[in-house]
Protein backbone atom coordinates (compact mmCIF):
# COMPACT_ATOMS: atom_id res chain seq x y z
CA UNK A 1 0.00 0.00 0.00
CA UNK A 2 2.62 2.37 0.48
CA UNK A 3 4.94 1.95 -2.50
CA UNK A 4 1.05 2.61 -4.40
CA UNK A 5 0.92 5.42 -2.31
CA UNK A 6 4.46 6.61 -3.05
CA UNK A 7 3.74 5.94 -6.79
CA UNK A 8 0.94 8.09 -6.93
CA UNK A 9 2.85 10.43 -5.33
CA UNK A 10 5.40 10.47 -7.72
CA UNK A 11 2.97 10.49 -10.35
CA UNK A 12 1.00 13.74 -9.08
CA UNK A 13 4.25 15.57 -8.34
CA UNK A 14 5.96 14.76 -12.34
CA UNK A 15 2.34 15.97 -12.88
CA UNK A 16 2.52 19.73 -11.33
CA UNK A 17 6.12 19.66 -12.94
CA UNK A 18 5.00 19.17 -16.25
CA UNK A 19 2.15 21.24 -15.97
CA UNK A 20 3.88 24.19 -14.47
CA UNK A 21 6.25 23.51 -17.16
CA UNK A 22 3.79 24.07 -19.66
CA UNK A 23 2.22 26.53 -18.28
CA UNK A 24 5.65 28.64 -18.63
CA UNK A 25 6.37 27.76 -22.11
CA UNK A 26 2.80 29.25 -23.02
CA UNK A 27 2.88 32.01 -21.43
CA UNK A 28 6.03 32.85 -22.67
CA UNK A 29 5.47 31.93 -26.28
CA UNK A 30 2.66 34.08 -26.46
CA UNK A 31 4.03 36.69 -24.97
CA UNK A 32 6.55 36.41 -27.34
CA UNK A 33 3.70 36.78 -30.07
CA UNK A 34 2.55 39.64 -28.25
CA UNK A 35 5.27 41.72 -27.96
CA UNK A 36 6.63 41.23 -31.72
CA UNK A 37 5.32 45.09 -32.63
CA UNK A 38 6.60 46.38 -29.43
CA UNK A 39 9.94 44.51 -27.61
CA UNK A 40 9.71 46.55 -24.63
CA UNK A 41 6.23 45.99 -23.15
CA UNK A 42 5.48 44.11 -20.16
CA UNK A 43 2.99 41.21 -20.53
CA UNK A 44 0.74 39.61 -17.69
CA UNK A 45 -1.96 37.12 -17.58
CA UNK A 46 -3.85 37.34 -14.20
CA UNK A 47 -4.02 34.04 -12.23
CA UNK A 48 -6.07 32.16 -14.62
CA UNK A 49 -3.90 28.92 -15.92
CA UNK A 50 -2.98 30.09 -19.49
CA UNK A 51 -1.91 26.75 -20.20
CA UNK A 52 -5.60 25.64 -20.24
CA UNK A 53 -6.75 28.68 -22.21
CA UNK A 54 -4.57 27.90 -24.84
CA UNK A 55 -5.56 24.26 -25.35
CA UNK A 56 -9.35 26.28 -25.46
CA UNK A 57 -7.87 28.60 -28.06
CA UNK A 58 -9.61 31.71 -25.59
CA UNK A 59 -6.99 33.33 -23.24
CA UNK A 60 -8.87 34.07 -20.24
CA UNK A 61 -7.15 37.86 -19.42
CA UNK A 62 -4.37 39.62 -20.87
CA UNK A 63 -2.91 42.85 -19.65
CA UNK A 64 -0.47 44.78 -21.66
CA UNK A 65 2.06 48.18 -20.60
CA UNK A 66 3.26 49.61 -23.72
CA UNK A 67 6.07 52.37 -23.26
CA UNK A 68 6.02 55.37 -25.80
CA UNK A 69 7.39 54.39 -29.23
CA UNK A 70 6.10 57.98 -30.43
CA UNK A 71 8.68 60.04 -32.58
CA UNK A 72 7.51 64.07 -32.98
CA UNK A 73 8.32 66.18 -35.22
CA UNK A 74 6.45 69.94 -35.00
CA UNK A 75 7.37 72.96 -37.23
CA UNK A 76 6.91 73.51 -40.85
CA UNK A 77 6.92 69.79 -41.73
CA UNK A 78 5.08 67.64 -38.38
CA UNK A 79 5.75 64.07 -38.47
CA UNK A 80 4.50 61.31 -36.55
CA UNK A 81 5.81 57.96 -36.02
CA UNK A 82 5.42 55.46 -33.23
CA UNK A 83 2.68 55.65 -30.90
CA UNK A 84 1.99 56.74 -27.44
CA UNK A 85 2.74 55.18 -23.91
CA UNK A 86 -1.03 52.85 -23.29
CA UNK A 87 -2.07 50.05 -20.86
CA UNK A 88 -4.35 47.35 -22.60
CA UNK A 89 -6.72 45.17 -21.05
CA UNK A 90 -8.19 41.93 -22.71
CA UNK A 91 -10.63 40.12 -21.48
CA UNK A 92 -11.17 36.93 -23.58
CA UNK A 93 -8.39 36.67 -26.14
CA UNK A 94 -9.94 33.82 -28.64
CA UNK A 95 -6.85 32.40 -30.79
CA UNK A 96 -9.17 30.40 -33.37
CA UNK A 97 -7.76 32.06 -35.86
CA UNK A 98 -3.90 32.51 -35.07
CA UNK A 99 -3.58 35.52 -37.69
CA UNK A 100 -6.49 37.41 -36.61
CA UNK A 101 -7.19 37.12 -32.49
CA UNK A 102 -10.55 38.49 -31.50
CA UNK A 103 -10.95 40.54 -28.02
CA UNK A 104 -14.00 39.63 -26.71
CA UNK A 105 -13.47 42.85 -24.06
CA UNK A 106 -10.82 45.69 -24.60
CA UNK A 107 -9.88 48.75 -22.80
CA UNK A 108 -7.13 50.80 -23.80
CA UNK A 109 -5.62 53.89 -21.18
CA UNK A 110 -3.60 56.31 -22.83
CA UNK A 111 -1.56 59.38 -22.81
CA UNK A 112 -1.20 61.67 -25.69
CA UNK A 113 1.53 64.10 -25.05
CA UNK A 114 1.41 68.28 -25.81
CA UNK A 115 4.03 67.25 -28.63
CA UNK A 116 1.55 64.59 -30.51
CA UNK A 117 -1.46 67.13 -29.94
CA UNK A 118 1.20 70.14 -31.21
CA UNK A 119 1.93 67.72 -34.44
CA UNK A 120 -1.39 66.65 -35.44
CA UNK A 121 -3.02 70.48 -34.89
CA UNK A 122 0.05 71.39 -37.57
CA UNK A 123 -0.54 68.60 -39.61
CA UNK A 124 -4.77 69.60 -40.31
CA UNK A 125 -3.41 73.36 -40.82
CA UNK A 126 -1.04 71.87 -43.10
CA UNK A 127 -4.10 70.04 -45.09
CA UNK A 128 -6.60 72.71 -44.51
CA UNK A 129 -4.07 74.92 -45.88
CA UNK A 130 -3.57 72.56 -49.22
CA UNK A 131 -7.14 72.41 -50.11
CA UNK A 132 -8.37 74.66 -52.71
CA UNK A 133 -10.03 78.03 -51.02
CA UNK A 134 -13.40 79.23 -52.72
CA UNK A 135 -13.99 82.36 -50.44
CA UNK A 136 -17.92 83.23 -50.44
CA UNK A 137 -17.89 85.73 -48.28
CA UNK A 138 -15.48 88.67 -46.21
CA UNK A 139 -15.29 86.09 -43.43
CA UNK A 140 -14.56 83.28 -45.44
CA UNK A 141 -11.63 85.52 -47.16
CA UNK A 142 -10.90 86.45 -43.59
CA UNK A 143 -10.49 82.72 -42.30
CA UNK A 144 -8.58 81.40 -45.84
CA UNK A 145 -5.56 84.40 -45.13
CA UNK A 146 -5.63 83.60 -41.49
CA UNK A 147 -4.94 79.98 -42.35
CA UNK A 148 -2.29 81.20 -44.84
CA UNK A 149 -0.37 83.89 -42.60
CA UNK A 150 -0.95 82.38 -39.27
CA UNK A 151 1.22 79.07 -37.87
CA UNK A 152 0.33 77.25 -34.56
CA UNK A 153 3.55 77.03 -32.59
CA UNK A 154 2.98 75.27 -29.66
CA UNK A 155 0.28 73.85 -27.59
CA UNK A 156 -0.44 73.87 -23.68
CA UNK A 157 -2.43 71.63 -21.62
CA UNK A 158 -4.51 73.22 -19.20
CA UNK A 159 -5.56 70.86 -16.50
CA UNK A 160 -7.43 73.53 -13.78
CA UNK A 161 -9.69 74.63 -17.48
CA UNK A 162 -10.17 71.63 -18.77
CA UNK A 163 -8.49 73.17 -22.25
CA UNK A 164 -5.91 73.31 -24.01
CA UNK A 165 -3.97 76.77 -24.81
CA UNK A 166 -2.84 76.74 -28.94
CA UNK A 167 -0.69 79.72 -29.21
CA UNK A 168 -0.25 81.18 -32.92
CA UNK A 169 3.09 82.43 -34.29
CA UNK A 170 4.63 82.67 -31.36
CA UNK A 171 1.61 84.56 -29.66
CA UNK A 172 0.85 86.69 -31.71
CA UNK A 173 -2.76 84.93 -31.22
CA UNK A 174 -4.53 82.14 -28.94
CA UNK A 175 -6.91 79.44 -29.17
CA UNK A 176 -8.46 77.95 -26.00
CA UNK A 177 -9.57 74.21 -27.22
CA UNK A 178 -12.07 72.21 -24.84
CA UNK A 179 -12.34 68.40 -25.51
CA UNK A 180 -16.17 67.20 -25.01
CA UNK A 181 -17.69 63.48 -25.75
CA UNK A 182 -20.10 63.12 -28.24
CA UNK A 183 -21.60 59.64 -28.45
CA UNK A 184 -18.25 57.84 -27.90
CA UNK A 185 -15.93 60.52 -30.43
CA UNK A 186 -14.70 63.05 -29.67
CA UNK A 187 -15.14 67.19 -30.53
CA UNK A 188 -13.44 70.35 -29.45
CA UNK A 189 -15.24 73.28 -28.77
CA UNK A 190 -13.10 76.76 -29.36
CA UNK A 191 -13.46 79.49 -26.90
CA UNK A 192 -11.68 82.75 -26.21
CA UNK A 193 -10.62 82.60 -29.83
CA UNK A 194 -8.58 86.15 -30.39
CA UNK A 195 -6.02 87.76 -32.22
CA UNK A 196 -4.53 90.75 -31.05
CA UNK A 197 -8.01 91.54 -28.81
CA UNK A 198 -9.97 90.36 -32.09
CA UNK A 199 -12.37 87.27 -32.35
CA UNK A 200 -10.30 85.08 -34.80
CA UNK A 201 -12.60 84.14 -38.34
CA UNK A 202 -14.83 81.35 -38.03
CA UNK A 203 -13.26 79.28 -40.56
CA UNK A 204 -9.92 79.63 -38.61
CA UNK A 205 -11.48 78.02 -35.69
CA UNK A 206 -13.22 75.62 -37.85
CA UNK A 207 -9.91 74.32 -39.56
CA UNK A 208 -8.37 73.12 -36.21
CA UNK A 209 -11.07 72.14 -34.50
CA UNK A 210 -12.34 69.40 -37.17
CA UNK A 211 -8.41 68.77 -38.12
CA UNK A 212 -8.13 67.62 -33.98
CA UNK A 213 -11.77 65.81 -34.22
CA UNK A 214 -10.37 63.58 -37.51
CA UNK A 215 -7.15 62.90 -36.00
CA UNK A 216 -8.99 61.47 -32.79
CA UNK A 217 -11.25 59.83 -34.52
CA UNK A 218 -8.12 58.43 -36.77
CA UNK A 219 -6.72 57.42 -33.26
CA UNK A 220 -9.20 55.77 -31.88
CA UNK A 221 -9.35 52.92 -35.06
CA UNK A 222 -13.02 52.33 -34.27
CA UNK A 223 -13.14 51.99 -30.44
CA UNK A 224 -15.45 54.07 -27.96
CA UNK A 225 -13.57 56.98 -26.17
CA UNK A 226 -14.84 56.73 -23.14
CA UNK A 227 -13.52 59.47 -21.19
CA UNK A 228 -11.14 61.97 -22.44
CA UNK A 229 -9.11 64.41 -19.85
CA UNK A 230 -6.88 67.41 -19.74
CA UNK A 231 -3.48 66.37 -17.59
CA UNK A 232 -0.49 68.14 -17.16
CA UNK A 233 1.53 67.71 -20.03
CA UNK A 234 -1.43 66.20 -22.39
CA UNK A 235 -4.45 64.06 -22.75
CA UNK A 236 -5.81 60.94 -20.97
CA UNK A 237 -8.07 58.99 -23.03
CA UNK A 238 -9.73 55.78 -21.90
CA UNK A 239 -11.60 53.75 -24.89
CA UNK A 240 -13.06 50.47 -25.05
CA UNK A 241 -14.35 47.84 -27.43
CA UNK A 242 -16.29 44.23 -28.17
CA UNK A 243 -15.04 41.46 -30.17
CA UNK A 244 -12.02 43.80 -31.77
CA UNK A 245 -9.51 42.16 -34.38
CA UNK A 246 -6.59 42.87 -33.15
CA UNK A 247 -4.93 42.56 -36.67
CA UNK A 248 -6.99 45.15 -38.09
CA UNK A 249 -6.96 47.26 -34.79
CA UNK A 250 -2.89 47.82 -35.76
CA UNK A 251 -3.58 49.31 -39.50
Amino acid sequence: MKKVTAVFAALLVLAVVLFAGGEFATRSNITNELKKDNPQATISFGAYPVLLGALQKNIHHVEIDNPSTLEVVTGDNPQVVGDPEAHITIDGLNLENEDAPIATTLHVTTVLPDNFILAQAQLAMKEQMSQPKNATSLEDLAGALFSQLVKITSITSEPAEGTLAVQFTDGAAELHLKPVLEGGHVAFEATNAQLFGVDLPAEATAAITEGLRNSADSFSQGLKVDSFDVTDGGLQVALSGTNVNLAELGQ
